[in-house]
């Protein structure tokens, strides 16, 4: 932990956008087209035809041995172009489902692949079908199969919509062990086949304040203070581990088998894959079978717009009209009344003197709560819906979201056959609740970690229907100077800082964090790990 002038920030983590809570179940599989269209094979005549520079390390050496020249030597420099495919590409190869050649994925798996890879094309949690199928395309050989409703995905009106919000935490080193040239496709590219290893790294590995969660991410920690590595960083020391028989010190998660052809590599490189085996089989994705009629999980845009806004700032930051007005709606969607006091995932399992604790409920009480005011108080929603909600909105320190207790929890939600629904109790008017920015701190750290720190204020201003108090006093007298409805002048007000003469109800301290490095829109996500908040007397 930290200590800065606005409270405790966490120590950095290591993010990969969208949270892992779901399954690839291995089904039955669909055969491909017993005959494909076949584009004109590609022609590569120049050894130094890659158009732009390299996105990839040693990109043109392999585009000259291997693309030009059909080379199967295991080079260093080629070990370093897969490692740094792989894991720029996070998702590419550690969720890729296994399949044999001639055949597609299971459906489930084929989708939910998706999901974590194309998501430059899923607008609102939702992807056209005609994008859709390019994504297919793009990664997989020539596949057959039926538009249809899966694990993951809502297929409806020609689209395809996301059940319910996931992630995928940690991250790999990838070592290349085996590479065959198994000589020209029908459609033009050869057909290669690699064995690649997977060492898996928990979410805080990189934390110099814990040295290491995993035991791949001590031995990291343990070889930094070696004296050929003095002065190096985490990240410098952990790609370092790949030319140096990273099994020797490192766990092995996962080794894969691949076949695949390579598309456009003079330009926007990417491969297509043909067939994958991976072993152990059930290491990287433990199943969780997913309830039917799940209730849908998005992020709401404003969250994205404030962190956009922000993230190019560093340090105490000046706070505008503008950051107030994003806050405001980001707050409000986000359902920041109902905030829980938190310190990591982990701390939800533990007792303290939160509402939760006071009904008798662990803090998971407060996570549920939550969860459901954040789905928008659904008539019943499953119970793998709402742990993959807290999942994706609250980070897991140790890089594990474990299993959460499912109850009921009196007087905050019910719960029976799997599913939550509300507790049969009002809630305030979220429309008529204000969220003033009064504090605004952003750190970025040396493994690419930004941590967003926000002090706020919480207003409300009850409906004209009920007896005005001193704040829906005041508000109605500033409406009228500014010719405005109450609600627009409240907003107003807001934005420029000018709520003096008034009470707020509470006030908060969250810290908000997300990954820069190799940033994609998806990484914007609003992820929390430390809040606390505190009643205005």
């Amino acid at each position: 932990m930290m200590k800065t002038e606005t409270g405790t920030v966490p120590a950095p983590l290591k993010l990969i956008p969208l949270l892992l809570m779901m399954s690839l179940l291995l089904t039955a599989c669909s055969s491909v087209p017993s005959s494909a269209p076949s584009p004109a094979p590609e022609s590569y005549d120049s050894e130094t035809a890659i158009k732009s520079e390299d996105v990839y390390a040693h990109q043109q050496d392999f585009y000259t041995n291997q693309i030009l020249n059909g080379k199967t030597e295991i080079t260093p420099e080629l070990m370093l172009f897969f490692h740094d495919y792989f894991s720029k590409n996070g998702n590419e190869l550690r969720l890729l489902p296994e399949f044999a050649f001639g055949k597609a994925p299971a459906w489930d798996d084929l989708s939910q692949y998706i999901i974590f890879n194309a998501y430059e094309d899923f607008v609102d949690g939702s992807i056209s079908e005609e994008k859709f199928d390019r994504q297919i395309t793009r990664f997989f050989w020539p596949v057959i199969y039926t538009q249809k409703d899966g694990t993951g995905l809502i297929y409806e009106n020609g689209k395809y919509t996301i059940r319910y919000g996931s992630d995928a935490h940690g991250w790999a080193i990838y070592e290349l062990t085996g590479l065959k040239n198994k000589g020209k496709t029908e459609r033009g590219p050869d057909k290669w086949e690699a064995t690649i290893r997977g060492y898996f790294f928990a979410e805080l590995d990189s934390d110099p304040a814990e040295e290491g969660y995993s035991e791949n991410g001590k031995a990291v920690w343990t070889a930094m203070k070696k004296a050929e590595n003095k002065g190096l960083t985490f990240w410098q020391v952990q790609d370092s581990l790949v030319l140096k028989n990273p099994g020797s010190i490192l766990e092995l998660g996962c080794e894969w088998t691949i076949e695949f052809t390579v598309n456009d590599p003079e330009g926007d490189i990417h491969f297509t894959y043909m067939s994958c085996s991976r072993s152990p089989k059930d290491e990287q994705v433990p199943p969780q079978q997913a309830l039917p009629d799940i209730y849908l999980f998005q992020q709401y845009p404003s969250g994205y717009e404030f962190i956009k806004t922000v993230c190019d700032l560093r340090g105490e930051a000046a706070i505008t009209n503008e950051l107030r007005e994003k806050f405001n709606l980001f707050a409000r969607d986000y359902r920041w009344c109902y905030m829980p006091d938190m310190d990591g995932y982990e701390s939800f399992f533990d007792t303290g003197y939160s509402y939760a604790n006071s009904l008798g409920h662990a803090n998971f009480a407060d996570a549920v709560f939550y969860a459901l005011s954040y789905l928008r108080f659904p008539e019943k929603v499953s119970a793998p819906t709402v742990q993959s909600t807290i999942a994706a909105l609250f980070v897991a320190k140790d890089g594990v979201h474990q299993p959460m207790p499912h109850q009921a929890y009196g007087k905050t939600a019910n719960y029976a056959d799997g599913y939550y629904s509300p507790w049969p109790e009002g809630t305030p008017d979220f429309d008529r609740m204000f969220f003033l920015l009064t504090g605004l701190k952003v750190e970025e750290q040396e493994s690419g970690e930004v941590y967003i720190t926000v002090q706020a204020t919480e207003y409300y201003f009850a409906h004209p229907s009920y007896i005005p108090g001193e704040n829906e006093k005041w508000l109605a007298e500033k409406a009228k100077e500014l010719d405005l409805s109450d609600m627009e002048a409240a907003a107003k007000l807001i934005a420029e800082n000018k709520m003096d003469g008034i009470k707020g109800a509470k006030e908060y301290e969250t810290t908000l964090v997300y990954m820069m490095k190799n940033t994609v829109p998806v990484d914007y996500a609003p992820r929390v790990v430390f809040s606390r908040s505190r009643s205005i007397e």
